[in-house]
């Protein structure tokens, strides 16, 4: 009975995967037909061309992205003792080590905030 466990709990985490790609992929397609579907207001006001706004648009996606993962990486990082990746990642100990001096992560999420913030409305603005 417990392989019949890990292999539907193995199964579940399949599905889930292909559901988040699926949905991610479906999102994706939506924000990029925004840029194609020639009632472009950034386009017609400022003369900036649609491949350019996607390009753009791509970048700020990105950004987020990267972002959003970064305070991913550092919260789950907080309460495994550093010494555990010291030798193995050595990069990551550094930035966690850095990170979790004094007041620098409630800085960087009060400033990852602000980003997001600003981010969206200009991802907003370009669609």
């Amino acid at each position: 009975s417990n392989s019949d466990i890990s292999t539907c709990e193995y199964n579940m985490w399949h599905i889930k995967v292909v559901l988040s790609c699926l949905l991610l992929a479906f999102c994706i397609i939506v924000a990029l037909a925004v840029n194609f579907d020639g009632k472009e207001y950034v386009e017609d006001r400022f003369d900036i061309p649609g491949v350019w706004l996607l390009f753009i648009n791509t970048v700020l996606f990105v950004l987020v992205a990267s972002l959003e993962g970064i305070m991913v990486c550092l919260v789950g990082l907080k309460p495994l003792d550093k010494e555990l990746y010291r030798d193995s990642h050595p990069i990551t100990y550094r930035c966690v080590t850095l990170a979790q001096e004094g007041n620098v992560m409630s800085r960087y999420i009060a400033g990852k905030q602000f980003l997001l913030i600003f981010f969206v409305f200009l991802i907003d603005f370009l669609t």
